[in-house]
């Protein structure tokens, strides 16, 4: 039988929950190109899905790995276990507790990391682009939106437009986005994308929409063509 107890309902609780910012580990994959598409080359900061890692992120995006570009993928610093036996670790960008208070720490988490990037590898910094899958799409986007980083352009793979980043839409500097969905996915509704799509456009944002017949996923010829994407932008600018 479980232990309990009940306090008498005249008695206060006695104490505070308070907020300490402390340091903290987190963890990124870095990928530097042997040959770079310009000098100093674009920077691509690409994050995961709910539950994926930035080594097995990373993986996914090898079709990149030889297009010119530094590719950096950020952990989430938000872990969980899908499985205890044997323990397979997950990690996500947002929690419900204390939601506004995580994301300013994965903001300044950003910041930080673009320090990090430029020391080990340096790269133009009037090239970045946020990439992003699924849960990462709305990372992407609000890193952006919330003026973290002025991107050279956004992705979204499979991913929501937040609505404190759509309320946002109107103040924020325009930049071009490329929305790439499936048009059967079961995660996130595929008239969501269409609708953030026509909502970007409404507001001046160009906006490159490749939708697909497919799931929740990261079609190959579609990482090919944000690859393309990218480049054109790069050596236009």
């Amino acid at each position: 039988m479980a232990n309990s107890y009940e306090l008498p309902p005249d008695m206060g609780e006695g104490f505070s929950v308070e907020r300490l910012v402390i340091d903290y580990s987190v963890y990124y994959a870095l990928h530097e190109p042997e040959e770079v598409l310009c000098d100093p080359p674009p920077l691509l900061i690409a994050t995961h899905g709910y539950g994926q890692s930035c080594k097995n992120f990373m993986r996914m995006l090898r079709l990149l790995h030889h297009r010119g570009f530094v590719i950096v993928t950020p952990q989430a610093p938000n872990h969980f276990y899908w499985e205890r036996e044997p323990p397979t670790p997950g990690f996500a960008w947002f929690t419900e507790f204390e939601s506004e208070n995580t994301l300013n720490d994965i903001f300044a988490y950003i910041k930080r990391l673009m320090l990090e990037v430029s020391e080990k590898r340096p790269f133009d910094p009037k090239k970045v682009f946020l990439m992003g899958f699924s849960q990462g799409a709305a990372m992407a986007y609000r890193i952006a939106g919330h003026g973290i980083i002025e991107p050279a352009g956004v992705i979204a793979f499979s991913g929501e437009l937040p609505a404190d980043v759509a309320e946002r839409l109107g103040e924020i500097p325009k930049f071009p986005i490329l929305i790439v969905h499936g048009d059967e996915d079961d995660s996130v509704p595929f008239k969501n994308a269409q609708e953030a799509a026509d909502r970007l456009k409404e507001l001046g944002f160009e906006v490159d929409a490749q939708f697909f017949n497919g799931q929740h996923l990261m079609p190959v010829d579609k990482l090919d063509y944000m690859a393309r994407w990218i480049g054109t932008l790069s050596q236009g600018s």
